[in-house]
């Protein structure tokens, strides 16, 4: 979101932005508090997903900016096979061919994510059992 609000032509691109930027760009809408916990109790595994989408980006990028022209199925390849692992993950269905075709650095597991994650939103959550401090009059 806040790479496409921060360009030149982000007036002309709101307008035609369609359900799939909504799709896109809603985690955005979520409490600024909740997202800030969550990236500073858990910033080793976050880095580390960032880091792998990254690399996938900058892959797709070299494609698109070869020299020669994208190569038009290699870039196909790369849309078909995210479209095949969206739909293996709905179907529940995840299987090793995922992790051989991913990114050569050892990223953190699902469970070992999500156990950081639902960590912080639980400490998140308690703090709001803490009574608050009394502001001092100055």
């Amino acid at each position: 979101m806040g790479t496409a609000s921060k360009s030149a032509n982000w007036e002309d691109i709101a307008q035609l932005a369609s359900s799939g930027f909504a799709s896109l760009s809603r985690l955005a809408s979520g409490d600024p508090i909740m997202h800030r916990d969550i990236c500073v109790s858990n910033p080793k595994p976050i880095v580390a997903w960032m880091d792998a989408y990254i690399r996938e980006m900058y892959d797709l990028r070299n494609m698109l900016a070869n020299e020669n022209g994208p190569d038009p199925e290699a870039v196909h390849q790369v849309f078909v096979d995210a479209m095949e692992a969206r739909a293996r993950w709905q179907a529940g269905i995840v299987t090793t061919l995922d992790r051989i075709s991913g990114p050569s650095t050892e990223i953190p597991t699902f469970a070992e994510t999500m156990g950081e994650c639902l960590s912080a939103v639980a400490g998140w959550k308690r703090r709001k059992n803490f009574p608050k401090p009394k502001r001092r009059p100055g």
